[in-house]
């Protein structure tokens, strides 16, 4: 289902805007400014976001800039609404990375066609471009992210890390974590200890690259890294 989220509720209520969505089987989510839409957007999956002009003025032209400058957020769908404009302000607001700029009234059809072709223009252009990746630099104690953020590594995060990549796709189990990658007994080693440790290196990742997460969880096992990942 396509996400869409639109920004300021009194759209919503003057246009019956999330009704008019759900109803041809969008999921939508309404936030009350940007600094909402900011959270929303690093915590939760979206596919287009709309904002109504009139009733924030300019500062989409650097919410949109913004939001054109994160690597992970590039193939967010961002459509404009407004009733009055300077032609000027349109062609800023395209040339910073709107997808449309629709005059209200907005026909419904309309809109709903736009998200339509947005979405499917954006899945179209990740599928043929190549998976992103992971940079693991071992004896820098560095993880750089597909987004380009380079993470810090404690040695432990390191020796994890390790391990992980090593046996790529398949999982490791928690006691080779801790007696081959850590150097430690298993049997003696406090096993929240590790826990401790894979959860702070989660967040890490997170924060760099909120668009997934390759450390899963095999329960009742160990760990695994989902995503290409190379390391040097």
């Amino acid at each position: 289902m396509i996400q869409v989220v639109v920004v300021d509720y009194k759209a919503v209520q003057h246009f019956n805007l999330e009704k008019k969505l759900r109803e041809h089987g969008f999921e939508a989510t309404i936030v009350n400014d940007l600094v909402q839409l900011t959270m929303h957007l690093f915590n939760r999956h979206v596919d287009v976001v709309i904002f109504d002009l009139d009733f924030f003025g300019f500062a989409e032209v650097l919410a949109v800039k913004k939001i054109r400058s994160l690597r992970n957020l590039q193939s967010l769908g961002i459509v404009i609404l407004a009733s009055n404009f300077k032609t000027a302000d349109r062609l800023e607001l395209i040339s910073s990375g709107a997808d449309a700029f629709l005059s209200k009234p907005v026909e419904t059809e309309e809109l709903m066609a736009y998200i339509r072709n947005i979405y499917r223009r954006a899945n179209t252009s990740q599928e043929s471009a190549p998976a992103a990746q992971w940079h693991f630099h071992r004896n820098e104690w560095r993880l750089v992210a597909p987004s380009g953020t380079s993470l810090t590594l404690s040695h432990l995060e390191v020796s994890l890390m390790d391990m992980l990549i090593k046996s790529i796709g398949k999982p490791v189990k928690r006691k080779d974590i801790i007696a081959i990658g850590f150097g430690l007994d298993p049997l003696s080693y406090d096993n929240r200890r590790l826990d401790s440790i894979v959860s702070r290196l989660r967040r890490k990742l997170h924060e760099a690259y909120p668009r997934s997460q390759p450390i899963k969880v095999v329960h009742s096992v160990g760990y695994i890294f989902t995503e290409p990942v190379r390391s040097d």
